[in-house]
Formats: structure tokens, sequence, C-alpha cells
């Protein structure tokens, strides 16, 4: 729901605003009647939370959740009791069926793109052909948790966390020290032990775990293949909890609405999901829908601290005039708008690929595209909404950093998105395993971010303006054929101090090359859709991008009158601009 809440802001404090989600959702929806009805379902949820949503996110901040382990007569409860707005928020999230969109496929390959982000991931599909009692159990309770999860009735709808952080580390699953017994006469079935140090959505109705099986010999198998992947309901059908105790909630620097515990499973039931010593692998295809629905919260934060600061610079009166007049404050705000727009056009395009895979329109390349991007796209994002949400608030000066201005929790929010589904160190060993398991994934990326600039380059140059088209793209190019090189070392070396040590900018770099071809892609597919103010948008972010990461010294006089346009542009790129007033 913290994650929802981001996406809440994202489709809303200014879908008309924002010109760069209406590019992004134009380029990526092809289709003009599914267009048109997944614009008007961002209109309207988007007035809903204008309305009552954001005052509902601010009254969880102020009252976030509470353990109580005893009632009155000494008994364990271990009840977490949330808010009123908490729970709003999940009827909100239901009767817009935030979930079940991107599952009904009314959108068709391009779901992914108009919902922008997921709660839960479906592994019915691996069991299909299953005949065996065990997998015929799991795969009824599978479909009735994927009903649930899905649904767009409050009084039905499921929610689920992710438990899978233990006490001897997080993203090394294969430490996990649980330990799961066969149930008798019960197929699939098995009875969970162990201690998890780190359990979001702890008030969830579901949550999906990692445990070790333990034989009937009482064996264990050492590393993450003596792993199953366990489905387990919080609570049983009286209400109790099913085998769990939970000791305390985390006191954590942002996301405080959210429940996070350190609890006990003391023979909590569970079922199976998939293969037993198959855990890690089963919640692979998990992790790529989480590390997208992270990005998109991500640039969600990048979105709403532009919006603020923006806004502020219309209204704040320093030195004479109205500080968004201030040429290096519009260089400022235009370098927060340009990695924002590069930021969403690399989710968006994971999205639309991931969208694609689930409906099988997806091609051989695409798969292997999402495999490396990712990872990649997760912890550049990250790291970008940080560093955005800190220049941000600076934007605003000591205004910023007070409370109510939402700034400060922003920031605190955003740290979080650099940690959770892995930290930029853990997602750049990613990228390296990626790399060596599958050496065709990079040069099927790097050969198509070279035709998104080769075919889109006439185009281009008809709309970066004042900017010296040849130029960039001149740069673009040279990024790609870097690019290319590192990779082709990196594949080589895979497995070397070298490689691990270099792991991180490799990672980085390559996002940064992956924002401006999808820039130059965005400004083709819109010109030919005859967007042309769209076009020229995105092709002014691309030049805009190619200076400050590719040419980081921007005092040049070959692109000054570009740039100084640019920026004016960027720093007031809103639709509706509310009444100024001297602050």
């Amino acid at each position: 729901l913290v994650c929802l809440s981001h996406l809440f802001i994202f489709v809303s404090l200014q879908y008309e605003e924002d010109t760069a989600l209406v590019d992004a959702v134009t380029w990526l929806v092809e289709s003009e009647e599914l267009r048109r009805h997944a614009v008007d379902r961002l209109r309207r949820v988007g007035g809903k939370v204008i309305d009552t949503v954001r005052a509902l996110g601010d009254e969880c901040e102020r009252d976030p959740p509470r353990l109580v382990q005893f009632d009155a007569f000494g008994r364990r409860v271990d009840q977490v009791q949330v808010s009123r707005a908490w729970m709003e928020l999940k009827h909100f999230a239901a009767v817009e069926g935030l979930v079940r969109c991107g599952y009904s496929r009314e959108y068709g390959d391009a779901s992914r793109v108009v919902q922008a982000a997921r709660v839960a991931e479906v592994l019915v599909a691996r069991l299909r052909s299953a005949k065996d009692p065990a997998a015929l159990e799991a795969r009824r309770e599978l479909e009735c948790a994927f009903k649930r999860l899905t649904s767009s009735d409050p009084a039905e709808m499921w929610t689920s966390g992710q438990w899978m952080t233990e006490r001897p580390g997080g993203s090394d699953v294969s430490r996990t020290e649980t330990r799961a017994w066969a149930l008798q006469g019960r197929p699939g079935w098995y009875r969970l032990r162990g201690f998890k140090w780190f359990t979001s959505a702890t008030d969830a109705d579901m949550a999906l775990l990692l445990a070790r099986v333990v034989d009937e010999r009482g064996r264990v198998r050492d590393g993450s293949r003596g792993l199953g992947l366990f489905l387990l309901r919080v609570r049983d059908d009286n209400g109790s909890l099913n085998g769990i105790r939970i000791h305390r909630l985390k006191d954590k620097l942002g996301t405080r609405a959210l429940p996070t515990a350190e609890l006990e499973l003391c023979d909590a039931q569970a079922i199976m999901v998939g293969s037993q010593g198959q855990g890690v692998r089963s919640i692979a295809t998990m992790l790529n829908v989480t590390r997208l629905y992270n990005s998109v919260s991500a640039v969600a934060i990048m979105r709403h601290v532009l919006a603020i600061a923006r806004d502020y610079a219309g209204r704040r009166f320093a030195f004479g005039s109205l500080i968004a007049e201030k040429p290096l404050h519009q260089a400022t705000l235009a370098a927060l708008d340009t990695e924002y727009r590069g930021c969403l056009a690399f989710s968006m395009y994971v999205a639309s690929l991931t969208g694609k895979i689930e409906c099988a329109t997806a091609s051989a390349e695409d798969v292997l595209a999402v495999r490396l991007l990712t990872p990649v796209l997760k912890l550049f994002t990250g790291r970008v909404s940080v560093s955005s949400a800190s220049e941000a608030l600076e934007c605003l000066g000591g205004t910023g950093y007070v409370e109510n201005t939402r700034m400060p929790r922003m920031l605190r929010e955003a740290q979080v998105l650099t940690i959770w589904e892995g930290t930029t160190n853990v997602l750049s060993l990613d990228v390296l395993r990626v790399l060596a398991r599958a050496p065709r994934a990079a040069s099927t990326v790097v050969q198509r971010l070279g035709a998104f600039v080769t075919n889109g380059n006439d185009t281009f140059l008809r709309h970066c303006g004042k900017f010296d088209g040849q130029r960039v793209i001149k740069d673009i190019q040279a990024g790609i054929s870097r690019i290319a090189s590192v990779l082709e070392r990196f594949g080589r070396s895979a497995g070397q101090d070298c490689a691990e040590r270099g792991a991180r900018t490799l990672a980085m770099g390559l996002a940064q090359v992956t924002c401006v071809c999808l820039l130059v892609h965005e400004c083709t597919a819109l010109a030919a859709q005859g967007h042309n103010d769209g076009a020229a948008r995105a092709a002014r972010a691309a030049c805009l991008w190619v200076l400050q990461c590719f040419r980081p010294l921007v005092a040049d006089p070959v692109d000054g009158a570009a740039v100084a346009d640019a920026h004016r542009r960027a720093a007031s790129q809103t639709a509706r601009v509310p009444p100024r007033a001297k602050m």
C-alpha cells in the first residue's frame, strides 16, 4: 500500500499537467480506443486522489500501526492495529482494481503500462499440467489466492506480504534458517518453524516465504537448492493467527504507515508452491514484477517533488524576481525534469515488455532485454529518486525542511527504494550474473538501443529544435559504443574480482545510455502517431540528458541558446498553473 500511495501520486497529482506521463501513455498504448479508455480511468482515479486519498495518506503517517501483544486477561493476541485511513486505502485499491487491471488484460499486452505497477504475482500457470495430489492441492490454494488478490470487492480482496528476510541476512536467502516439515495425510502442506526478521505488510492476509525442507530422516540441504517457496495464510478460518507470534514492530526511517515486524513461526501451516528445492527460482518472476513496481514508485516520487518545487518557484520572490525566472534555478528544475523523463521512459518501456511476456506476445529478444534491464532499472531509479527528493527539498530552502511540506517524508520514502528488492550492489551483481548466464542479453540490448537511434535519426533531428541534433546523435552513438565495449569486457571477465569491483559503474552507465536511447525512441514513436508536441518534448529531454550525463561541463556556446530555451520550458512545464503569490 505504501507503493500504491506513490502510484496514486503518480497518476493523480497532474495527469493532465504531466506531459511526460501523457506522452508515455500515448507512446506505449498503441490502440487509440484502449488509450482513450486508459486516460479516462487515470483522470477519474486522479480526481479521487486529490479529493480524498492524499488526506488518507497523511492520516496514515500521523497514526502509524501499533502492536497489541496481550489482551486484558494476559492472553497473547499479537494484534496489529492499523488506522481507519489505512483500511480505506485498501478499500480504494480494491474498488479501483489497481491489482486486477493487470491480470484482467482489458488493455491487452499494454496492461502493465496502464497500471504501471503490481502487488501480486501469479504462480498458478506453473502448475497447469501438474497431476500429483500435492501439486493439485497447491493449484487450488493458489487459484483461491489469485482470485482474492485480484478482486475488486473490498470484502473479498486480499493483500500479500513477502517474508524472506531472516537474521542471517536479507538478499542472501541461501542462509535461510526457517525449517519446514511435511504434514502427514495432507499432501503439499507443511508446518514451519523459524524467525523472520523483517516482514513487511504484517497485516496482510497471506504471505510468500522461503523455508528449508526437512526430509523424513531429519536431514536438510544447505544453500539455495534446499529451499522451497511456501504460501501461508496469516490467519485461520476463525481469525486466529496461524502459528505466528509477533515480537515487535520495526521503528523505521520511512514507510511508517506500513506494518513491518519481527515475528516467529511456531508450527505455522503453509503449502509449498512449485517444486521442492526450487524456491529461489519460483520467486524470480515475482521479483521482476516487484522490482518494476519499485521503479514506478521511485518515478512517482520524482514527479511529486518536482511538482512541488516547480509550484514553489512560481511563488517564491527573492532578489528582485520570482526564482522561477532565475536562469540557475531554471537549470536546476530542468535537470530534475530530465531525470524524471528518462526514468519514466525506462520504467514504462520495461513495463511494456513485461506485459508482452505475460501475454505471450514477446519475442525471444524481449525476454532477454527484460532479464538484463530489470535490475538495471530498479537500481538506477532507486538512486535517482533519492537524489531528486534531496535536490527538490533544497529548492524550497528552509521551507523544504519542514514536515508539512511533505518534502522530508518524500525523502524518507525514497530511501527505502534503494533497499527493497535488492540494494544497488546486490542488483549490480545480478547484472553480472545475467551477463554470465545469458551472454546474448548484452548484445540484444545494445543492438536494440542502437536501432532506436539509427531508425529515429531523421525524426529526432526534425524535433530537437535549437539543439545541434547531429552532435547529440553522435554523442549518443559514442555512448552506445562505449557501453557495448564495456559489456563485452565484463562478459569475458565474469566471476573475477575486477568485474565485481566495476559492476556498479557498469550498471549505472548502461542505465544512462538506455534512458537517452528510449527518449529518442519515444520521440520517433510519437511523431509517427502525429503527436509532434510530445515528440519535441522527448527530443529536448534527450538533448538535455546528453548534456547532463555525457557532457557534464555544459558551459558550451554551441548549445547555449538551446539550453536556455529548454531550461525555461522544463522549469514551467505544466498545463495548469495555480495563482501565484509572493512567498
